[in-house]
């Protein structure tokens, strides 16, 4: 079945009405050092947005996401490049990105290289300082601030592009109907604690 995003009550009331998409992006920060984590944060993310996408322009979005052997994520993206939901650019930065991650989830000496870095292309005033200083050094740690840069991009640029169909599910109209909806149903309760009020 397909994963959603789900608020617990503390989750809620920690996520102070700015909506998933928020919530996301403050974690994957939070992991910035980390630039495995970073990713894995972001991707599963976008497997989330993937999976919006399919019940938004597939008829048989149902069957596909309770089907996940047949329907992997990498079919997924296979099925939407093919229905012209995403380009074929979107397509190539996805599936990449996918890849990368499965590195970064099964090998334990991941490194980020320069191909990993191809997965979306930084504008140049990200890459350079004033006077055409280069941003990102060329090391290790480096590369990894570029990648984390890249991934950041990548994750806002395909919000950006289904906005329209990510908002409504994942932006903070979302979690601020989710929020009036609990404070509603505690307010409607019966107190049946016994204790006087």
């Amino acid at each position: 079945m397909a994963r959603t995003l789900k608020y617990s009550k503390t989750r809620l009331q920690e996520s102070a009405r700015r909506g998933p998409f928020v919530d996301v992006l403050t974690e994957f920060f939070k992991h910035q050092q980390n630039f495995r984590a970073a990713l894995l944060v972001a991707h599963g993310f976008i497997e989330l947005l993937v999976n919006t996408l399919i019940n938004a322009r597939c008829k048989n979005a149902r069957t596909i996401a309770e089907n996940e052997r047949d329907f992997s994520h990498s079919a997924k993206l296979v099925l939407l490049h093919e229905i012209g939901a995403i380009d074929h650019d979107w397509y190539a930065r996805l599936n990449l990105l996918r890849k990368i991650r499965n590195r970064a989830a099964h090998d334990p000496s991941f490194e980020v290289n320069n191909q990993d870095l191809t997965v979306y292309n930084l504008p140049k005033q990200i890459l350079e300082l004033e006077g055409g200083r280069p941003r990102f050094p060329a090391s290790p740690a480096g590369r990894n601030q570029r990648f984390f840069a890249t991934v950041n991009f990548l994750l806002g640029d395909f919000w950006n592009m289904n906005s329209k169909i990510f908002s409504p599910v994942f932006g903070e109209e979302i979690a601020a109907q989710k929020s009036t909806a609990a404070a509603r149903s505690r307010r409607d309760k019966p107190d049946i604690s016994g204790d006087p009020q």
